[in-house]
């Protein structure tokens, strides 16, 4: 599994780097590679839900984001066919656990989403966790 940051950045960094299509030629050579993207790919959310759409080994985690402020056609696939593709995350210190995980409770998705979403779509991309040893 990696993890592939999506959207402008909030640092001064080019934008042009993370734009969500670019995933597109890595995941169609990587096909049994699981690609997690971050942050939603704002200002392309319809690029990030197209690629979810497309490659069955591409998911997004809503990292950087309070849920509560998701965006609606995200929230929509969410509650369709994206069910099994997105997962919830704090981007924990900026967005604290608490904040992140009450708003996601409550966000305004069909139910049968939210339990993929709050933690079973993340145990059947990452795993389960590691005990440490």
């Amino acid at each position: 599994v990696i993890t592939i940051n999506v959207g402008v950045p909030g640092p001064f960094k080019p934008a042009r780097l993370q734009q969500t299509i670019l995933v597109d030629e890595v995941a169609l050579c990587f096909p049994n590679l699981k690609i997690v993207l971050s942050h939603v790919g704002d200002p392309w959310v319809g690029e990030t839900i197209a690629m979810l759409n497309k490659h069955p080994n591409v998911f997004l985690m809503t990292a950087g984001w309070a849920p509560k402020y998701l965006p609606a056609e995200l929230r929509t696939f969410m509650g369709s066919r994206g069910r099994s593709k997105v997962m919830w995350a704090s981007d924990y210190p900026i967005l604290s656990f608490d904040r992140t995980f009450a708003e996601g409770s409550a966000l305004d998705v069909r139910p049968q989403a939210l339990p993929g979403y709050l933690g079973d779509n993340a145990m059947r991309v990452f795993g389960p966790p590691k005990k440490p040893e």
